[in-house]
């Protein structure tokens, strides 16, 4: 048995993505015709990385691909899957400033992490997170006012006179805090403190969810552009005023490249960022479940 036979074998119980009403994507009918798991690919990838990258670009390229011999049916599926996805891959994480066409480690990340089978399992666990929220907090809110401060977490994970349950949760808690916390306040002048309330776990849902992590990076993009935008519109138009016509054209010139670097720059590092909260929430989930959070009672 082969290692990448043997990892899918290891791994028999993320064979597909789970059943759910959402329309499976490009990807996702690649894999399936190609019949690999997330798993089989990402395994391939970071075992033959120094063959599918022999130059050490730090990313594997359509002619590594086109060269790569295969040892077997299973690594031609790889190969041919690599190949059809190579744009859909290379989009999962941005690393350079401009689009690349190229798989990175970090693409490769990402794609685990979308498509390993339990990737809408991670997402209803935040709602375990919640449900539990609710059932620990009377044993934890000191104070009655419905949300969590790190003293409350801290004196609720070290009570042995509470539910064992909600001491552990609320260790975890703990643990986690800047990951859930939050300012609650109810004016602009007194922004309260840093606390977990219940919809700390909808929005840290809302944030795991792939599609509008990639939405609010563009808008984020978008947003840093237009607000510097104006400053150099002035500056154009101030420069064709009291300069020559060709002074006037060199300066837009400048600006539109700089703005367009300005645009990559940002949204760079928005969605690299966003790519990888998707890696520390993941490993956060995970952690729960070591803890036994998930454990039906």
């Amino acid at each position: 048995m082969s290692s990448i036979e043997a990892s899918a074998a290891e791994n028999s119980t993320h064979q597909s993505p789970a059943k759910d009403s959402t329309p499976p994507d490009a990807v996702e009918k690649l894999l399936a015709n190609n019949r690999l798991t997330a798993d089989e690919v990402s395994d391939f990838y970071f075992s033959r990385k120094s063959k599918l990258d022999p130059f050490n670009n730090g990313s594997v390229r359509d002619f590594s691909l086109e060269q790569y011999k295969t040892q077997d049916a299973k690594e031609g599926n790889i190969i041919a899957f690599l190949r059809e996805a190579r744009s859909e891959l290379a989009g999962m994480n941005d690393d350079d400033v401009l689009p690349d066409r190229h798989i990175s480690t970090k693409d490769m990340e990402q794609f685990k992490i979308r498509y390993d089978g339990t990737y809408k399992q991670n997402l209803e666990r935040f709602g375990e997170l919640e449900r539990r929220f609710s059932s620990a907090l009377p044993e934890l809110d000191i104070n009655g006012d419905g949300i969590l401060t790190k003293v409350e977490l801290t004196r609720g994970a070290e009570n042995q006179s509470i539910n064992e349950s909600s001491r552990n949760y609320a260790a975890f808690l703990d643990s986690e805090f800047p990951l859930f916390s939050g300012r609650y306040g109810k004016t602009k002048f007194n922004p309260g403190i840093l606390a977990i309330g219940k919809d700390s776990f909808s929005r840290e849902q809302s944030k795991f969810d792939f599609d509008e992590s990639k939405m609010r990076s563009s808008i984020t993009s978008a947003a840093a552009v237009s607000f510097t935008s104006p400053f150099w519109l002035t500056a154009i138009t101030a420069v064709g005023v009291s300069a020559s016509l060709p002074v006037a054209a060199t300066v837009a010139g400048v600006t539109l490249v700089g703005v367009g670097l300005g645009y990559g720059f940002v949204r760079r590092n928005a969605i690299t960022g966003d790519s990888d909260y998707r890696v520390d929430t993941l490993r956060m989930l995970r952690s729960a479940e070591r803890q036994g959070l998930f454990k039906k009672n």
